[in-house]
């Protein structure tokens, strides 16, 4: 169909249902026929029941079967209360009409849909992934279901608990989006969390439950953190919160944002797209400590010797960009062992080991972190995260008393291995 055709049909509306249904019956014309149905205003409802009595009936041909239930899903939530017949087809004898149910109870905002997806959605990524890729893919599948996916709450509270960062910032935006009440305690509890990707997500979720118990805190957050970014949102989300109605509006989990499609979790794999901070001078200024920040070379290569007791060998991080890298032990004797699977952007001596600077910016994926990285007594290494960036590591410097400098995600912060980040340097002269 052209784009004329289509608007003619969609302005046709319930009259226009009738021609549309061959198209249905067609697995590769239905997505078609069903974006029209669904974009019809006001949606071709006296279908509903129509529709539903075909999918039941065992008797009709396959195909027929199956563009009813294409229809019912192009209703979307419209049609959830009435598709509850449709559960027996889930054990249905037919392949495609089982796997076309759920896709329709899935369209429909059914809750027996979102129960099943919850119980198959659980943390799984290790503990530095920054992506996590698989708990965002199904974790946004249930917060599409908002309100509606109130049923798979329970199932999804490991979440909270995930020693993976990104787990956590994606559990805590789905929780607060399907209104997950009994979450709330441990949620506003994440607002003090040290990874900026779990406060953003815990601001977020606590202005739609409407948690107005939070507002102290996020007005702390308002006047305090150190991510410019989310001390507006806490800001905003105060404001809400304080309002007559006492929450932040929903809306849709998906918006299109300039012609591109984003949901919230965006931030936590993209980073903050803030503006560069602009600095001609180059000179940095963080508390007393004036500094510059020189800009780097672009190696794919880097490497730390030691010589003292059981660390007698040498650290070497590569950085391969979107085809990954690694951080490796090469000890004097014996076997080489991977320590972490990520692109190293550079590493400084630290006592007993290092602190390692890893990171990406490639197709839609910006990240950056620190990790401090121990030799024990009996030999094994330790990782620990003590720097969650904002984005990708670019330029970095040491400073005194026990400070790195980063240039990451447009801004230039400030960490230390022991305190974590301290804040975002200023620039000390225009």
């Amino acid at each position: 169909m052209g784009n004329q055709t289509e608007f003619a049909l969609i302005k046709l509306g319930a009259k226009a249902v009738p021609f549309l249904m061959p198209l249905l019956e067609d697995d590769k014309k239905s997505m078609l026929a069903a974006q029209v149905i669904s974009e019809m205003n006001p949606l071709p409802l006296a279908y509903l029941d129509p529709w539903i009595a075909k999918a039941l009936d065992t008797r009709k041909p396959a195909r027929e079967r199956l563009a009813a239930l294409r229809g019912i899903a192009a209703l979307g939530p419209a049609a959830e209360r009435p598709s509850e017949a449709l559960h027996v087809l889930l054990s249905d004898s037919d392949p495609k009409v089982r796997e076309q149910v759920s896709e329709t109870l899935k369209a429909v905002r059914d809750p027996i849909v979102v129960e099943r997806l919850a119980k198959a959605c659980q943390p799984q990524a290790p503990q530095f992934d920054s992506v996590a890729l698989n708990s965002a893919l199904c974790l946004r599948e249930i917060a599409e279901f908002g309100p509606a996916g109130r049923a798979a709450g329970e199932s999804l509270t490991p979440f909270l608990l995930s020693a993976n960062g990104a787990e956590r910032a994606y559990g805590i935006l789905t929780l607060g989006f399907i209104d997950y009440a009994p979450a709330t305690p441990q949620i506003e509890q994440a607002l003090d969390a040290e990874d900026w990707r779990v406060v953003y997500a815990a601001i977020r979720a606590v202005g739609w439950l409407g948690d107005t118990n939070a507002t102290t805190e996020l007005d702390n957050l308002a006047s305090s953190f150190w991510l410019a970014e989310l001390k507006k949102d806490a800001a905003q989300v105060a404001v809400a919160l304080r309002s007559s109605r006492g929450r932040v509006e929903r809306g849709s989990w998906e918006v299109l944002n300039q012609g591109e499609r984003q949901d919230p979790a965006w931030v936590i794999t993209e980073g903050v797209r803030g503006q560069r901070s602009s600095c001609p001078s180059n000179r940095w200024q963080w508390q007393n400590e004036t500094f510059t920040i020189h800009s780097g070379k672009d190696e794919t290569a880097h490497s730390l010797r030691f010589r003292n007791g059981n660390l007698w060998g040498e650290l070497v991080g590569t950085d391969h960009g979107e085809w990954g890298g690694t951080l490796t032990w090469i000890p004097a004797r014996g076997q080489p062992e991977v320590l972490d699977r990520d692109n190293v952007r550079g590493m400084d001596y630290d006592n007993d080991g290092a602190i390692v600077l890893f990171g990406l910016a490639h197709m839609g994926f910006n990240f950056g972190y620190a990790l401090k990285v121990s030799r024990n007594a009996d030999g094994t290494w330790t990782q620990t995260e003590v720097a969650r960036l904002p984005g990708e590591p670019e330029w970095w410097t040491r400073l005194n008393l026990d400070r790195v400098a980063v240039l990451a995600g447009n801004k230039v912060v400030v960490f230390s291995p022991r305190e974590g980040i301290l804040g975002v340097a200023s620039c000390a002269s225009k």
